[in-house]
């Protein structure tokens, strides 16, 4: 099972090559949920996109008058999304739960060679969406086919409350310009319901929240989209001990528990306006861990974790919840190069996170570019004890 999971979480994040075609389809594989002939409606991007227009031009229609004219921009971000969602009123369709989606399906006219990404998403602005995939596209016309990994998005998010699908493009110079026609679903023959896979490691006085040691923990830790922030950190599992501390004497990271652990990269902020970064947990890893058996005894535990800094930036990194208010639990630690400082809370400080886990987070500050580029962080052990 390790093994598979192992693959399907490099599936998920691979560059896959797809084939293209210059003829008009003939016969449309699956249902379809937009071709455009009606026009914008429903579709959706963030504000940092770049534009969106219809496209009347033959050569960029694959079926019927019209497509869809995408032309990104970086300027303010560094994967512009824009969104299709699963329900519409005006097209009167509505296919919310991904349990019953296979597929999804679209032709795509690109310009140049460029890449794109695609996933799902489980909120109005795209904040919560799963890890993409990528496509390489060739120049003209692609028939792209992203296959729902079910058991994957559901260790984040639940798959019956699907908002619909997004596209991302990579940083490009210059910026991409493609065209989207005829974007459907496939369905199975009956509602997929997967299999859990979060197995956590408990024993009558520690209880494992995250240790990344398992398969799917690549999953678990994710940026919060903030409209404010255009900053999103990087997260990757990576193994302790292949990171090199000091090139001279071959000193490595030793990890606090096993060997795997979560690399934090932050990236600097290059506006003037300030704003806070997010980490969230996913909620079916929250589910899991059952935060609520802690509440009727809370001065008994305390939460632990440990934090690494290989930089020269202290950081001051909080759990903090989603919505941040002068009443809501909150604490922090300050990192300190060159060693693991743990973060240690006393669940009686925590009762909000106790009875709504789902606020449960990590936040820190933005940083001016001006000072400081990226910075390298690590994360490990992240886990409740019983301490009476």
């Amino acid at each position: 099972m390790k093994k598979l999971l192992c693959f399907a979480v490099c599936l998920l994040m691979a560059v896959t090559p797809l084939g293209c075609s210059d003829k008009k389809s003939e016969n449309i594989d699956g249902t379809m949920l937009f071709d455009f002939e009606k026009g914008l409606v429903s579709v959706k991007m963030q504000e940092s996109f770049g534009a969106i227009s219809l496209n009347e031009e033959s050569e960029f229609v694959k079926d019927g008058k019209r497509s869809l004219k995408l032309m990104p921009s970086f300027a303010l971000s560094d994967e512009p999304l824009m969104m299709l969602p699963f329900t519409s009123a005006h097209y009167g369709f509505s296919y919310s739960d991904l349990g019953k989606i296979t597929n999804i399906l679209m032709d795509i006219y690109a310009e140049k060679d460029c890449t794109i990404n695609i996933g799902v998403y489980f909120s109005a602005l795209c904040e919560q969406k799963s890890y993409s995939s990528k496509f390489y596209l060739s120049e003209g016309w692609n028939s792209v086919d992203y296959n729902i990994i079910h058991e994957l998005i559901a260790v984040q998010y639940n798959l019956s409350n699907c908002y619909g699908v997004y596209i991302g493009f990579d940083v490009q110079d210059p910026a991409p310009i493609v065209y989207l026609d005829n974007v459907r679903i496939r369905e199975g023959e009956s509602n997929v319901q997967p299999e859990n896979i979060i197995a956590l490691r408990n024993t009558e006085t520690y209880f494992e929240i995250a240790d990344f040691e398992n398969a799917y923990s690549e999953l678990i830790m994710f940026p919060y989209y903030n409209a404010a922030s255009k900053t999103s950190p990087s997260l990757k599992i990576v193994t302790a001990s292949d990171v090199v501390l000091n090139e001279q004497t071959d000193e490595r990271l030793t990890a606090p528990a096993g060997d795997r652990v979560m690399r934090l990269t932050t990236h600097a902020k290059d506006g003037t306006a300030s704003s806070w970064v997010q980490i969230q947990l996913a909620k079916n890893l929250l589910e899991a861990v059952n935060f609520k058996r802690f509440a009727g005894e809370p001065q008994k535990y305390v939460f632990r974790m440990e934090i690494y800094q290989n930089c020269d930036r202290k950081m001051n990194f909080e759990l903090n919840p989603y919505t941040s208010t002068l009443d809501m639990d909150w604490a922090n630690v300050i990192t300190e190069k060159g060693k693991w400082k743990t973060c240690e809370v006393a669940l009686t400080a925590m009762p909000k996170f106790l009875n709504d886990p789902y606020l449960f987070c990590f936040a820190y500050g933005e940083y001016d570019k001006a000072e400081y580029g990226d910075c390298e962080y690590f994360i490990d052990n992240l886990r409740i004890e019983k301490i009476a």
